[in-house]
């Protein structure tokens, strides 16, 4: 195991290879068996309008901005559909805090209850999260 030093040290550093080399041998000394295993998820930012001007998000923008979206319906479902392809077992639906917007997990439960909808199998294959910044 690493000292609270050294574990400070790498949460201050830049150093991507030597933070995951450390992680990776502290994985080696906690699970000697050598077996890993990953998962496949996605993130789905529906839309980056947001009303609230958080210290940590550079992702946001103000509602009217140029560089603002709400991805539509057919938007989500495929991006599903691709992490499907790959074989993700999640999606996390998240977005910023739109004020008129719907809660996003209500926006894809909606359209994938339709009955309209070729996406109801695929939704409920997924392990979902659905939050938005403010939940």
């Amino acid at each position: 195991m690493i000292t609270r030093e050294e574990a400070l040290d790498l949460f201050r550093s830049d150093d991507l290879i030597g933070i995951g080399m450390e992680a990776d041998a502290v994985r080696r000394k906690r699970h000697p068996e050598g077996i890993v295993t990953y998962i496949i998820d996605r993130n789905i930012n529906y839309t980056n309008f947001c009303t609230e001007y958080c210290s940590f998000c550079a992702f946001y923008r103000p509602m009217g901005h140029a560089e603002g979206y709400i991805l539509s319906k057919d938007v989500i479902f495929q991006k599903i559909e691709e992490t499907i392809g790959l074989g993700g077992t999640g999606v996390l639906m998240q977005g910023g805090l739109h004020p008129t917007s719907r809660s996003n997990g209500t926006k894809i439960s909606s359209a994938a209850s339709s009955s309209a909808s070729p996406y109801i199998c695929t939704v409920s294959r997924l392990r979902g999260h659905q939050y938005r910044s403010g939940e």
